[in-house]
C-alpha cells in the first residue's frame, strides 16, 4: 500500500479456480480475526467494499481458506500538502496489554505516523491479563503517563504515552465442609500489598477448627499477610462434640476518656448443656490501662470494665478477649477502644456482635 496514507478503501476481487469457503483482511501484525471478509465465493468473482487500517509499512494481511487469486484496488486518503508527520507510540507496563486507538485494538506496543496535530481517541481496558501472565493474576489500569482518563484525546505528537497497571491477584475463600459455617470476605481479585482481615463463623451446631491455606491457627479475625501472589483460605468446621460455649461482645462503650472507665457487655452462648466457669483475660490494651472482670460461674452476661489512666495516649484501639474454661478456649479481637481526651462523653453505648 502506498505509505503516509490517513486511510484507505480496498475493494477486494476474489477469483477462486473452484469455490472459496471464505477469505479475511486485517492489519498487518495485528491478531486474525473470527469473522471472514468475504464468504462463499461460489461463482468466481465476489468484490466486497471494506476499510482496512495499514500497519506503518503500509501492509495488511490476507488468509484464504482455500487456493484463489486476490485483486486489491486501492484508494488512498493523503493529508493536505505540506502536513508534517510525527511517530507517536503507545505503550502498556506490563507490555502486550491490547489498547484501542481511534476504534481499531492493537496490541502493545505500537508505534503511528500522524499528522502533526491530529487528534485520537485512546482507550485503555479497565483490567487485562496479556499472554503469558499466570493464572490468578490481573492487572488493574492506575493511570495513562499524560494523567489522561481512561478514554481521552491526545493530539498526534512525536512521544510515547504509557497505560500504568498495578498487579491485582485472587483470593479464594471456601468452607470445609461446606454448609457448616461462613467465611468473609468471598473470593474475589486484590490488589497487591493489601492485607485484608478474614473472618469466619460456625453455624448453629458446629464448631470453627480453624484456617487453613494462607492463615492458620483459630484466631477469627486476622488479618492475611501482605498478598503478593494468588491465595487460598480454608475456614475449616466439624460438629460441636460435647459441651462447649461461644463469645460476642454485645455493647460497647462509644468512648472511654483519658483516667476514666467504661464497660463492655460480654454474650456468652451455652453448646450443649455447657455450664462450667469461665475466666476472661484481655489484651492489646494501650499502655496504661486494665481490664477487670465481674465473677461468675456459670454462662451468663459479664461485665468488662476497661479503666485507662492519665498516661494513656488518645487514640483508637482493638482489643482481643479470651475466654478459657479448662480445655475449651474461644477469642473475640477487634474490639474497638476510642480513648478520648477532656471529658467523658455521657451518650449511650452501640450494640454489635464479634
Amino acid at each position: 500500500m502506498p505509505t503516509g496514507t490517513q486511510g484507505n478503501v480496498l475493494n477486494a476481487t476474489v477469483v477462486p479456480p473452484t469455490s472459496l469457503g471464505y477469505l479475511q483482511l486485517w492489519q498487518y501484525g495485528q491478531p486474525q480475526p473470527a469473522l471472514a471478509t468475504v464468504l462463499d465465493a461460489l461463482d468466481g468473482a465476489i468484490t466486497n467494499n471494506m476499510a482496512v487500517v495499514p500497519d506503518t509499512g503500509g501492509q495488511v494481511d490476507a488468509y484464504a481458506s482455500n487456493s484463489t487469486q486476490l485483486l486489491l484496488d486501492i484508494s488512498g486518503y493523503f493529508a493536505a500538502a505540506g502536513s508534517s508527520y510525527v511517530t507517536e507510540t503507545f505503550e502498556t507496563a506490563p507490555t502486550g496489554i491490547t489498547l484501542t486507538i481511534d476504534g481499531a485494538n492493537y496490541a502493545s506496543p505500537y508505534a503511528f505516523s500522524w499528522v502533526a496535530g491530529s487528534q485520537h481517541t485512546i482507550t485503555a481496558p479497565s483490567t487485562a491479563a496479556p499472554s503469558g501472565t499466570p493464572a490468578g493474576t490481573q492487572y488493574l489500569f492506575s493511570g495513562w503517563s499524560d494523567n489522561g482518563a481512561i478514554s481521552h484525546t491526545v493530539y498526534a505528537a512525536a512521544t510515547t504515552i504509557t497505560a500504568e497497571y498495578v498487579p491485582q491477584y485472587y483470593l479464594t475463600t471456601a468452607v470445609s465442609p461446606a454448609g457448616e459455617g461462613t467465611i468473609s470476605p468471598g473470593s474475589g481479585w486484590l490488589t497487591a500489598g493489601l492485607a485484608p482481615s478474614i473472618s469466619a463463623s460456625a453455624n448453629s451446631g458446629y464448631q470453627f477448627l480453624g484456617f487453613s491455606g494462607a492463615l492458620s491457627g483459630t484466631t477469627s479475625p486476622q488479618s492475611l499477610p501482605p498478598i503478593n501472589g494468588p491465595e487460598t483460605v480454608t475456614a475449616n468446621f466439624a460438629l460441636a462434640t460435647g459441651p462447649n460455649f461461644s463469645l460476642a461482645i454485645t455493647q460497647s462503650p462509644n468512648q472511654i476518656p483519658v483516667g476514666g472507665s467504661g464497660t463492655y457487655i460480654i454474650g456468652i452462648t451455652a453448646i450443649d448443656g455447657f455450664s462450667g466457669p469461665i475466666s476472661f483475660a484481655a489484651s492489646r490494651l494501650p499502655a496504661g490501662a486494665s481490664a477487670s472482670f465481674n465473677p461468675s460461674p456459670n454462662p451468663a452476661p459479664e461485665f468488662m470494665v476497661v479503666t485507662t489512666s492519665a498516661s494513656t495516649p488518645p487514640g483508637t484501639y482493638y482489643l482481643t478477649l479470651a475466654g478459657t474454661s479448662g480445655a475449651l478456649n474461644h477469642q473475640v479481637s477487634g474490639i474497638p477502644l476510642v480513648v478520648q481526651a477532656g471529658a467523658p462523653y455521657l451518650g449511650g453505648g452501640t450494640v454489635g456482635t464479634v
